[in-house]
């Protein structure tokens, strides 16, 4: 899972930030962070999280072919998928450490993710971006 792990370097000048998180993250939360940088309101259409901010960052691989889960990220522990996506036959590591850890670590980590991606695949299939958008915001 090295290969998966590509800095992300923000530079902004007069804020006030500096240092290294070493946190999760995806091409999705790329916008959700800079906008919160420039001050700018995260339209809800918008899937991602900001990096800064967010205290449960997690990154989700999914598999090219068939869109399952491959990998999850988390703050905690790691969830690699085997090839036939059966969840007990995966992998669980502690994130820091990549060391094995029993797979009912990754249990709640990997249904959350699960139930989101399900989310993500209904709004993109049922084109409900539009819905999304006309919605009125979340209280």
């Amino acid at each position: 899972m090295n290969e998966a792990r590509v800095p992300l370097i923000v530079l902004a000048p007069g804020l006030g930030l500096q240092g290294e998180r070493t946190i999760p993250g995806s091409h999705l939360d790329v916008y959700p962070t800079v906008a919160h940088l420039l001050g700018l309101e995260t339209p809800r259409s918008v899937l991602g999280q900001d990096l800064l901010s967010t205290a449960t960052s997690v990154a989700v691989n999914r598999k090219s072919v068939t869109g399952g889960i491959s990998a999850i990220i988390g703050a905690s522990v790691t969830y690699a998928a085997s090839d036939d996506g059966v969840f007990e036959r995966g992998r669980c590591l502690a994130t820091a450490t990549r060391q094995s850890v029993p797979i009912e670590e990754c249990r709640g980590l990997y249904d959350q993710q699960a139930a989101v991606l399900r989310v993500s695949d209904t709004v993109v299939r049922a084109d409900m971006i539009g819905a999304l958008l006309s919605s009125p915001p979340a209280p």
